[in-house]
């Protein structure tokens, strides 16, 4: 992937992240979780695309 597409990904999950955790009253630490998450799915896609 281009790394322009997977730092959109990453700021998009983490904003989604941050409003959910915020609705769920866990003041935004699930914004930290999804960009995390999100990078290790594309690194994880990265690995598979050169096998």
């Amino acid at each position: 992937m281009k790394p322009v597409w997977v730092f959109a990904i990453i700021v998009v999950m983490g904003l989604f992240g941050i409003y959910l955790g915020a609705a769920m009253n866990l003041e935004g630490y699930l914004g930290n979780v999804f960009a995390i998450g999100a990078v290790g799915a594309c690194i994880v896609h990265e690995m598979e695309k050169k096998k």
